[in-house]
């Protein structure tokens, strides 16, 4: 009896089980050495204590633990129970429990006696396997995404159940080589066969291949994408090869649908009669049709990268610059069409109408463009017909105001002095009729030169007029003019001196340069005092002769000298009361314009003038 008493006990104490054994009041009674390994607790410090005594059972398994040990429980049998209880040390454990209750022969209960297991890592573990494989099989359903093995020896595959509904076939079908290529759409049979076995069996490759196929279950078409990577044995040898097939059906369907609507755009963009360009959000250009390239004299080659700014005049490029800062920050706040001007590839400056559309998820910018130089240059050509008929309106009035004044005025003197020859003759002496003669001639003289510069100045303002240029040696010129008008100057001993070299030439029409030379020459002599002088000079400036006429006359204020040149037919008095036409400094600058040169005076009052006008040196260049 002892000696099955202590083989009892050495069962108990190398038992793999924590042995625990409770009285009839369910006070610990025996806590062998594996309960201490389990719970942490020293038999010392439970025996005699009830199982509720001490923080042992679970807060949230204790009634049902009760529940199992109240005297209302079945006597006399055995359970099997799993329940959660705390180590010594805090821990929540899972432990399972193989209770059996000893009785005496009236039914009594002697003793509970109780085998113990943790079973935490083993319950974690399996919980862990069936997270693991509801991660794995929804995952594969939510990414149409099945997986599969190939034995390749065995010609035979195993696969999940996501590949199998992809496929559209059964857990249990057939699952051969041969059955997978008779799945393949029947256009790719043949390429995906020679696929696998040259190129990834027989090159050892990676298995990576989209393609069609026919489901079985139902005959529709659909598109996969198989990747597969090959196992091999000890020998280099291929084993198996295990991959994955994934239903890209909906991701073909929609990539199709772009490509669909991309050829439409492209078709739509490439024909559309509009130059488009298509612009990102740091000005370069993307995308331009045809249409842009002839508009602008580019190639798609040379324009496309281009940023749009290099086309656009500086005077234009700081407006619509700010256009497209504001309409980065706000599509509103800036107009979606407008005028601008652009350079041509041939540098010519045009006009453009631009209808612009910003793409809000990439900032890009749709715009289309509209040349418009001919509509703009006719335009301008209508503002420049009427300003030209507001000039010729004016110079109209003008001419009439003149022929009205100054050309009918003088008519009176002479008809006066005519009827005084013609009437009174015979009692006139000499002398008076002398007098009338030279008044007579003086104030024809005066209407002729007015009538020439009336001719000369019409001549000028109409279109058919033309320089005839060549080869001019000033200076003989100038003494040509000079001595013409000697006689007027020796009249009020005024010198004019001639400084221009021997040899200096300009290119003019000869006739011009003499109307010029001699209305600034007799402008200096009227408004110089007697004794003063007129000097000519030249020098060069560039491919033009600037030539001054200066006297050292009354000189102008400035009001006066702002009056000149402004077609206001301004007109005074010389030093000894000489009247002038008041065209004759009009003339002077139509004339040099004509040329392409420029005239303009530096004057000031009691200390004379000087007229300044440049003449081109050199025929110009061919265009």
């Amino acid at each position: 009896m002892d000696v099955d008493l202590e083989r009892l006990k050495l069962h108990l104490e190398n038992s793999p089980l924590g042995v625990i054994e409770f009285d009839d009041k369910f006070q610990i009674i025996l806590w062998s050495k594996n309960a201490e390994s389990i719970f942490g607790w020293t038999s010392e410090e439970v025996l005699g204590n009830r199982y509720d005594q001490f923080q042992w059972v679970y807060e949230n398994d204790l009634e049902e633990v009760t529940a199992l040990h109240s005297d209302n429980s079945p006597k006399g049998n055995s359970n099997i129970h799993i329940n959660r209880n705390y180590r010594k040390d805090g821990t929540v454990i899972i432990c399972e429990w193989f209770n059996s209750t000893l009785v005496d022969s009236n039914g009594s209960i002697i003793s509970q006696q109780s085998l113990v297991r943790d079973v935490t890592e083993h319950i974690r573990r399996g919980e862990l396997l069936k997270v693991n494989e509801f991660w794995l099989r929804d995952t594969q359903r939510v990414g149409r995404l099945g997986s599969y093995d190939l034995n390749v020896k065995t010609n035979s595959w195993v696969s999940s159940e996501i590949m199998d509904e992809i496929f559209g076939i059964e857990q249990n079908s057939e699952k051969t080589l041969e059955s997978w290529n008779s799945l393949v759409h029947p256009d790719q049979r043949e390429e995906m066969l020679h696929y696998f076995m040259n190129h990834v069996i027989g090159q050892k490759q990676l298995f990576n291949k989209e393609y069609k196929i026919i489901r079985a279950r139902d005959g529709a078409v659909r598109w996969v994408w198989g990747l597969g990577e090959l196992k091999f044995d000890v020998e280099g040898n291929v084993t198996n090869m295990i991959g994955t097939i994934q239903d890209i059906t909906e991701r073909k369907q929609a990539e199709e649908a772009l490509k669909e609507s991309e050829e439409k755009f492209r078709a739509i963009f490439e024909n559309n009669s509009a130059a488009i360009a298509i612009i990102d959000p740091d000005t370069t250009i993307s995308m331009v049709n045809d249409a842009y390239c002839q508009m602008g004299g580019y190639s798609k080659q040379e324009v496309i990268g281009m940023s749009w700014t290099e086309q656009i005049p500086p005077e234009e490029l700081e407006r619509l610059m700010e256009y497209n800062r504001l309409r980065l920050i706000d599509p509103n706040s800036a107009p979606d069409k407008y005028e601008f001007k652009f350079y041509h590839r041939n540098g010519e400056v045009k006009y453009g109408l631009m209808s612009v559309n910003m793409i809000h998820s990439s900032g890009k910018i749709v715009a289309s463009f509209t040349d418009i130089t001919e509509r703009k240059n006719a335009e301008q050509q209508r503002i420049k017909y009427s300003e030209d008929l507001k000039v010729s309106n004016a110079t109209k009035d003008k001419f009439f105001s003149i022929i009205a004044h100054d050309l009918r005025s003088p008519f009176n003197t002479l008809i006066g002095l005519s009827e005084i020859l013609a009437h009174d003759i015979d009692s006139l002496s000499k002398d008076d009729i002398i007098e009338c003669s030279r008044n007579i001639n003086s104030a024809l003289r005066k209407q002729y030169e007015l009538l020439t510069d009336l001719l000369n100045w019409s001549r000028l303002q109409t279109n058919n007029f033309e320089l005839n240029s060549d080869t001019v040696v000033l200076r003989d010129e100038v003494n040509k003019v000079i001595g013409a008008l000697n006689l007027t100057a020796k009249q009020k001993g005024i010198e004019i001196i001639n400084s221009i070299e021997d040899g200096v030439t300009v290119f003019a029409d000869v006739n011009m340069l003499r109307l010029v030379l001699r209305n600034l020459i007799t402008n200096g002599i009227k408004f110089t005092n007697k004794n003063g002088s007129v000097a000519l000079s030249a020098a060069k400036k560039d491919n033009f002769l600037e030539i001054n006429v200066a006297d050292n006359g009354i000189g102008l204020v400035k009001s006066d000298v702002m009056k000149l040149f402004n077609n206001d037919h301004y007109s005074t008095y010389g030093t000894l009361n000489e009247k002038g036409t008041g065209l004759g400094l009009l003339l002077c600058k139509e004339i040099i314009e004509k040329h392409g040169g420029k005239i303009w005076v530096e004057s000031e009052l009691n200390k004379g003038s000087k007229f300044i006008f440049t003449i081109p040196i050199f025929p110009p260049l061919p265009t």
